[in-house]
């Protein structure tokens, strides 16, 4: 047994039991990876389940609408939270301009 095994592996605890940690850790790993990616156009198109077109017509050219980060005048690139934080706002204007 390898010392890492021996640190960590308790008494009785089973191969099923060390993938099932092992598979939560790359799933936080993966959700902390997501969370820190820039979005691209199609990432928008995804999360507002709209057209291109219309992304680009009607929404990031909207004053309101998060800044794009374009990284050596490259593509531009949107950070998820701030996009989310944007969506939520819309979607509470809408619900209190019907009531």
């Amino acid at each position: 047994m390898s010392l890492y095994e021996q640190e960590f592996m308790e008494p009785g605890a089973s191969v099923q039991s060390i993938e099932t940690l092992l598979s939560e850790i790359l799933s936080t790993l993966k959700t902390a990876q997501q969370r820190n990616k820039l979005w691209s156009i199609e990432d928008l198109v995804a999360y507002f389940q709209t057209s291109r077109s219309t992304i680009s017509r009607k929404i990031v050219c909207r004053p309101d609408f998060p800044v794009a980060i374009r990284i050596d005048g490259g593509v531009p690139r949107w950070k998820p939270s701030e996009v989310e934080r944007w969506a939520e706002r819309q979607r509470e204007k809408r619900l209190s301009d019907k009531n």
